[in-house]
């Protein structure tokens, strides 16, 4: 998704500067700017007022800068992804006394755990936002064909052309783009990148002018 945000302060920054440390002023700040606005992003979006259950690293991945250069004046923070599958959000289910979970780790990516239960889960349970676990009935736990555990249901009405029977989906659920474009996110996004921007370019300006800061 895109969205554009325009700073103030830029007339202001090149008073008293000559261009050399104006342009490094405005590189500097653009881009520790848009770095906050990164850290913001995955904080909100993993404990903010509606917290998904992903990883920081699983969210950082999915969000690309684009930094600010001599040449330059503009910085981005791209966000994309495709649906999440809902193998990151910590499904389980119990099946005659077997207790299956996919576990996120580093080095395997998706890991099927496996143990004893007491009771038939009916589906598989998942937690997509932090503390509220529901039941997907009719879903199951199973390995895809390249080996990664997966929770699958049948799409009823599209039968296989091999077994006749109802094609098996792996389920899938919202998108980074979905999560961080709701308001509760954006809106602080955008808050922090111009708090810092403005905080950055005062504190740039302020030690070129009193020659602490070196413009070379």
């Amino acid at each position: 998704m895109d969205f554009k945000i325009e700073l103030k302060g830029l007339k202001e920054a090149k008073k008293g500067l000559d261009v050399k440390q104006y342009q490094k002023a405005i590189t500097f700040s653009l881009n520790r700017a848009i770095k906050s606005g990164k850290t913001e992003a995955s904080e909100q979006i993993r404990k903010g007022e509606k917290p998904f259950t992903l990883s920081k690293s699983d969210v950082d991945r999915k969000m690309n800068l684009k930094l600010a250069s001599q040449n330059n004046n503009t910085a981005a923070l791209k966000v994309t992804s495709a649906p999440w599958l809902l193998s990151y959000f910590k499904p389980r289910q119990i099946i005659g006394g077997i207790k299956s979970a996919i576990k996120r780790t580093k080095k395997k990516g998706f890991e099927l755990i496996k143990g004893t239960g007491r009771k038939n889960s009916g589906g598989v349970s998942i937690e997509i936002v932090k503390g509220r676990r529901v039941t997907l009935k009719h879903a199951f736990i199973a390995t895809g064909k390249g080996g990664t555990p997966l929770v699958f249901w049948r799409k009823k009405g599209d039968k296989s052309s091999t077994t006749n029977k109802d094609k098996l989906v792996a389920l899938k659920v919202y998108s980074l783009p979905s999560m961080f474009k709701k308001p509760a996110v954006i809106g602080k996004v955008i808050d922090k990148i111009k708090t810092q921007w403005e905080k950055e370019i005062t504190s740039a300006i302020n030690r070129i002018i009193s020659g602490k800061w070196n413009a070379e």
